[in-house]
């Protein structure tokens, strides 16, 4: 048993542990936790390219930790010696496999014979500088004996009885300064100065007396303190104290909470200044403590890390506070905030990519946009973080917006759209890779290993099996002794999940994960919501003139996020390593939701039958709409309907959120869609959908037609039969050349026509033979046709005449405008009953009345945008065969078209909405009463402006007139909502309106003078700081008095 416990630890030792044994690191320290850990080697980070020892310097660098029962993290008490001992031989097997680069700390506690032989052996092969540090350790001369062999010994004291001598060997640091030196490209030394403190006026000229001794060319004095407040004060201090200006210093910052005026100071300081941020507080943490290095190029899931010029430091938190005030003024939703940032950074990539934080080192591409697209936002209290593929690193998201009704994670590809380069060269905003579902991670065309949004994704047998298989070999390096589900268990308590902790169990991290797909949690974003967000950003920040760049960016925030779909492979897989070179693709499935309360289940169940069932009976239609060619729309219509109003049952279904019945609804009909395709191709689907029953239902429904199917003996070869035969012959011509034109041959369609009888014939099985009788039977019987007259589809062969063409599509055209001319005198009918109807809106029925009445016009009005979708194709098609006009044509002008009668005014609307809104804030003290109210009313409030909407658009002739006129009802319903929302949840907050109001000046503090009561403590520097949490009414003329008084 014992054999076997040490077998599995040493197994499992060398496998994390193995890139370190495999291939040589820079040993920058062996040191002694002060903090309790597993891991024996903590990776500092990559030397900066300046380093000349190219065999090496691309290598990570490393501390080895010394553990013992101290300081190990919880280990089964069966296992910890076994544990302690192979952990200490890993740990001398990676030292004795690196490599020292000029300098080596080493923890004083830890000096003893055998580290002693370790450090000689180590400095034959290299010479270096040791560093003894911890605590305030002082050497003395028997140890000073031992390490003689070294050339150079930093240390904080050293004792009484050691004589220095001039070029002594032994060097005291004064727990100040602590010297790195490392070589450049040309092998000259670069000094590296590390402070751990603010400095007295006396250490600083110490300090400064110390660096500018130094003989080499370049000298760098990094700042291992973090406090930014301080960092101007001490920076001009060294300077007074005459530090060479040739020094680069280096602070310590995170994006995330640092301030802009800390940092001004570099815009007039001599000195190059250079930052190394993080967004992680315990990097920070571990940055101000030993072992000291430059090596900043670390990679971190989740969190951002890099070392930037100052200015381009700067830079960044001007734009974050620019996105602050920019957001809070437009009034931006969390997912608004999201596309506004999107595109904010995408318009000014080509600024952006001049800034240090774009350069991503292990990016297949020269910049990335990750790092910028975290910060920004989790400025803004939006929690994106970064993670690692492949290819570059991208971001993860857990987005909480009531307004859109979301509560997701989601992915974004920012650098890969930029590299689209639509923006630049078309200034059009790409979507494409915007608000992804981490499902869809495992189906990219560019396989991956195991990222964050995978291990979201995938099946938790699957997990088992390759969650130590699958991995990027640069982030193993830097953590080896964590696995993807301790990032994403990072991830999920970085994203407010109560349920997850770093002590949740693999069976319980799937269980969640299960539960929360249950609820839509891993969807991706709807074009329909980008466009939304984008359509309000675009209202407010373009000009109301430059109305065809706002339709532009919106129709193109759908058309490029739907591109994404295009590029997904069908089979879910990952890579696997083989080893360090060679890796594998392996199919995986994804986890399946389940949700872990019973009633929800139960419900689910129950809601996806009721709805299975209305999508089962749609599809039945559908099939027999193929099979027979009949039009039964209004039953699919009845059916769809059914179908919305199942959808909106809350009463019923309490426990599945909208998501979730979308979701059900799209994968049923996916399912009933699929297998239809499998009996009826698609695209003979399409066209039989699309082209062929429409106009078969056309001629079938014309009056003609009616005629001749009636006829009697003694009307044939009368004039009126003549007339209604030749008109159905030309709509049965138009339509063979319709066939020909779309080449129904390849789609298996044959026809036969001969005078009186039409017939279809299709290749595929399931389609019925269709015949069509153009007379009566009486009139077949008495017929003299002798002979079967048989077209084939042949396009070298006209049909007809061209002029004879020209007529029958001029006759056809003419039918659809008079059946245009029927929807629109039936919608005048529902217009005509909509203005006699007397609205009540304490009348239930009165309310459902119109609602009905409005669906019943929407409807009319879509058969409406059909019928004109079908004239403007036999339009252009016209104009494409003959070069002319169809509507200039003399018989298409003497038709009239019927228009939509509306004599009610506007006026009457708006009194409406006033009375609804003054109704409903009455009502809000009954809280039953007025719930019991508020959706009806809300749901009239929608019919009417969906009503008046459309309305406009056939009233009024101008576009803009058109536009503003919807803008005016939009905003007419945003302020119902906005003075519902402030009744039913009132603030202490007042609406101010400064205008005549007294402002006080005393010692810099402002004060507002309102209805008795003062606001003080407001800042004085700019209008939008002072109103932070007031909403005040600007008057122009106080405001700049208030920004002249602010002045003075």
């Amino acid at each position: 048993m014992l054999r076997r416990s040490q077998d599995i630890i040493s197994a499992y030792l060398a496998n994390t542990y193995e890139q370190f044994l495999d291939e040589k690191c820079i040993l920058t320290s062996i040191t002694k936790p002060k903090t309790k850990t597993n891991s024996v080697v903590d990776v500092i980070g990559r030397f900066e390219p300046i380093v000349k020892r190219k065999k090496y310097a691309n290598n990570p660098i490393i501390s080895v930790n010394y553990l013992d029962e101290t300081n190990l993290e919880s280990i089964p008490e069966e296992f910890k010696d076994e544990y302690l001992k192979g952990i200490k031989n890993i740990g001398k097997d990676i030292i004795n496999n690196s490599y020292i680069l000029y300098s080596l700390a080493i923890d004083y506690e830890l000096i003893n014979d055998e580290i002693i032989d370790m450090l000689k052996k180590k400095y034959h092969e290299s010479k270096f500088t040791l560093r003894i540090i911890g605590g305030n350790f002082c050497i003395d001369s028997k140890l000073y004996e031992k390490l003689s062999f070294i050339d150079e010994i930093v240390v904080s004291q050293i004792a009484e009885d050691i004589v220095l001598l001039n070029g002594s060997n032994l060097i005291d640091n004064q727990d100040i300064v602590i010297d790195n030196i490392i070589p450049d490209r040309k092998y000259q030394p670069i000094n590296e100065f590390y402070l751990n403190k603010f400095l007295s006026n006396k250490e600083c000229a110490l300090v400064t007396s110390k660096i500018n001794a130094t003989i080499s060319n370049t000298k760098r004095l990094y700042f291992r303190m973090y406090d930014p407040s301080k960092y101007g004060e001490l920076v001009t201090k060294l300077s007074s104290y005459g530090l060479n200006e040739k020094v680069e210093i280096n602070l310590l910052g995170n994006p995330l909470i640092d301030k802009i005026e800390d940092f001004e100071f570099i815009k007039s300081t001599k000195f190059k200044i250079t930052v190394t941020f993080t967004t992680n507080p315990d990097r920070i943490e571990k940055l101000t403590k030993e072992p000291y290095s430059d090596s900043h190029n670390f990679i971190e899931e989740l969190e951002c890390s890099n070392k930037v010029d100052s200015f381009d430091y700067l830079n960044i938190l001007y734009s974050s506070n620019f996105l602050q005030r920019k957001t809070s003024t437009l009034e931006l939703s969390p997912f608004e905030i999201l596309v506004y940032v999107y595109r904010y950074v995408e318009k000014n990539s080509n600024f952006f990519i001049r800034n240090s934080i774009t350069k991503e080192k292990y990016s297949e591409y020269k910049n990335g946009f990750a790092t910028l697209f975290s910060i920004l936002l989790r400025r803004l209290n939006i929690p994106v973080l970064l993670y690692t593929s492949t290819k570059n690193l991208k971001n993860i998201c857990r987005i909480i917006d009531k307004k859109y009704k979301m509560d997701r994670i989601i992915t974004f590809d920012i650098t890969r759209d930029i590299n689209t380069n639509r923006y630049q060269e078309h200034k059009i905003y790409s979507f494409t890779y915007f608000g992804l579902s981490p499902l869809s991670s495992m189906n990219e065309s560019i396989t991956d290993y195991l990222t964050i949004p995978a291990v979201l994704s995938i099946s938790k047998e699957d997990y088992l099996e390759y969650g130590n298989k699958s991995y990027n070999r640069y982030i193993k390096l830097y953590n080896p002794i964590k696995s993807h589900i301790d990032f994403a268990k990072k991830a999920l308590k970085l994203f407010e999940f109560e349920e997850i902790n770093e002590n949740t169990s693999i069976d319980e991290f799937y269980d969640f994960i299960a539960d929360y797909q249950t609820k839509k949690g891993l969807k991706k974003v709807e074009s329909t919501a980008i466009s939304s967000a984008v359509e309000k950003i675009v209202q407010i920040e373009i000009n109301s003139n430059r109305k065809e760049q706002k339709q532009y960016e919106i129709y193109n925030s759908i058309a490029t996020n739907e591109l994404y779909e295009t590029e997904l492979l069908e089979e879910n897989q990952i890579l696997v390593n083989i080893n360090n070179k060679k890796t594998k693709v392996v199919p995986v499935l994804k986890t399946k939701s389940k949700s872990l309360n019973e009633d929800f289940n139960i419900e689910e169940h129950i809601f996806t039958k009721e709805i299975e069932n209305i999508i089962k009976d749609i599809y039945n239609i559908k099939e027999n709409e193929l099979i027979h060619l009949t039009n039964n729309q209004e039953k699919i219509n009845h059916l769809e309907q059914l179908l919305k109003d199942t959808l909106n049952k809350e009463n019923e279904y309490k426990l599945l959120n909208m998501d979730c019945k979308k979701d059900i609804v799209e994968r049923l009909y996916k399912k009933y869609e699929d297998n239809l395709f499998t009996k009826i191709p698609k695209k003979l689907y399409l066209y039989l959908t699309n082209t062929l029953i429409p106009e078969l239902d056309f001629i079938l429904k014309s009056k003609e037609l009616n005629y001749l199917s009636i006829a009697k003996e003694e009307d044939y070869n009368t004039k009126e039969f003549d007339k209604y035969y030749k008109r159905v012959e030309r709509k049965i011509k138009y339509f063979i050349d319709k066939l020909i034109d779309t080449k129904a041959s390849k789609l298996g369609i044959i026809y036969e026509y001969n005078n009186y009888e039409f017939s279809l014939k299709f290749k595929n099985s399931i389609i019925k033979d269709y015949h069509l009788n153009l007379v009566s039977a009486d009139i077949i019987a008495i017929s003299n046709i002798k002979n079967k007259t048989i077209y084939t589809i042949d396009t070298s062969l006209p049909m007809i005449e061209e002029s004879n063409k020209m007529k029958e599509y001029i006759e056809v055209y003419i039918d659809k405008l008079i059946s245009q001319n029927k929807i629109i005198i039936k919608s005048n009918s529902y217009i005509n009953e909509i203005e006699l109807l007397n609205i009540d809106i304490r009348n239930e029925d009165s309310i459902n009345t119109f609602i009905e009445l409005e669906k019943k016009l929407s409807n009319q009005e879509k058969k409406l945008f059909d019928k004109r979708v079908e004239l403007s194709n036999l339009k252009s098609t016209y104009l494409s065969k003959y070069n002319k006009n169809i509507q200039l044509t003399k018989e298409v002008k003497k038709v009239k078209q019927e228009k939509h009668i509306y004599t009610i005014k506007y006026t009457y609307y708006d009194n409406l909405l006033t009375e609804i809104k003054e109704y409903l804030l009455s009502l809000i003290p009954t809280k039953k009463v007025y719930l019991n109210n508020k959706k009806k009313l809300l749901e009239l409030i929608d019919s009417i402006l969906s009503y008046l909407n459309r309305r406009s658009m056939f009233e009024l002739d101008d576009i803009s007139d058109v536009s503003n006129m919807i803008n005016h009802y939009a905003l007419i319903k945003k302020d119902i909502l906005k003075e519902l929302d402030k009744k039913e949840n009132p603030s202490d907050t007042d609406d101010i309106n400064i205008d005549n109001r007294k402002l006080n000046f005393v010692d810099n503090t402002q004060s507002i003078k309102y209805n008795n009561k003062s606001i003080i403590n407001l800042e004085t520097i700019k209008v939008y700081e002072l109103i932070k949490n007031i909403v005040i009414k600007k008057n122009k003329k106080s405001l700049n008095r208030l920004k002249r008084n602010s002045k003075k």
